[in-house]
């Protein structure tokens, strides 16, 4: 019993009339034509867009490393008058920071308290610090 779905011809299945074939190989080819065009045009021509976004910052722009970045270098100020700004929740930075703090950190946060500040304590001058007095 011939199943209702599938091409069936005569009772049998596969069994195609040569026009029918024809039909068959002209659309493989034409989709053969449009993979060949994505191949050699469209793929180059995404693969340079995605260089050229990711050399001028794009990528980290749209994910928010920019900001952590620039946290970063606050950070790594420690005689400066603006040294170490901490980041507070309401802050640009707080949700790109956290996560790369969650990702790529040893260190485990709790689960049950949010952090509510990230911060570095500014160094002091050597010559600020009252040894011994």
């Amino acid at each position: 019993m011939p199943m209702e779905n599938g091409p069936v011809r005569n009772g049998t299945w596969g069994v195609y009339h040569q026009n029918e074939w024809e039909d068959i190989l002209t659309m493989l080819k034409r989709r053969k034509k449009w993979l060949e065009l994505v191949r050699l045009v469209l793929l180059p021509v995404i693969y340079m867009l995605l260089v050229l976004a990711e050399h001028y910052g794009v990528v980290d722009h749209l994910r928010g490393l920019d900001k952590v970045k620039a946290v970063a270098d606050n950070f790594n100020l420690s005689y400066a008058a603006n040294a170490s700004t901490p980041v507070y929740p309401s802050d640009a930075a707080w949700r790109p920071l956290m996560a790369m703090i969650a990702k790529y950190s040893n260190a485990k946060l709790r689960l049950d308290k949010t952090p509510q500040t990230v911060a570095r304590l500014v160094a002091s001058l050597s010559t600020q610090e009252a040894l011994g007095e």
